[in-house]
């Protein structure tokens, strides 16, 4: 007998008689398996300098990955950042499709260079076993 086990998008299958339970490291689709796992240093980020490092907050990217692996376009779907206990700048994106900086307001528009050189240091790394395939993939990044 088995046991399926859910938990925040991640699922494991546990077999009844066996005390162990298979956990990864990553997030896994329970419906369609995702071909590729994005790799990097770390999930949080340093603002730099001349941004305001002294911000705190997050940004939620949407990744636009070929078949082949490579990022080929991305959207900043929110920028959440906060400067001490009061916040900064809330942006949530409305409208998909457009990749220029000029489809963001003027006070995002200057964080989109640092999110281009973010996701340019990515690596897209293939799954064994899966086919590859187009897919949009969600990376949420912390800024500390």
């Amino acid at each position: 007998m088995f046991i399926v086990y859910s938990s925040c998008g991640q699922t494991t299958v546990k077999n009844k008689t066996d005390n162990k339970v298979d956990t990864s490291e990553y997030i896994v689709d329970p419906i369609e398996e995702m071909p590729f796992i994005i790799e990097r240093e770390n999930s949080y980020s340093v603002m730099p300098d001349s941004l305001g490092k002294d911000l705190t907050g997050l940004a939620g990217l949407r990744l636009y990955v070929s078949d082949n692996g490579i990022i080929g376009n991305f959207e900043l779907v929110k920028l959440s950042l906060n400067k001490g206990d009061a916040s900064f700048i809330e942006y949530q994106r409305k409208k998909f499709g457009s990749f220029n900086i000029e489809s963001y307001p003027i006070d995002v528009q200057k964080y989109y260079p640092f999110l281009v050189d973010y996701v340019n240091m990515l690596k897209v790394r293939q799954v064994t076993g899966v086919a590859p395939r187009s897919v949009i993939m969600n990376l949420l990044v912390r800024f500390k």
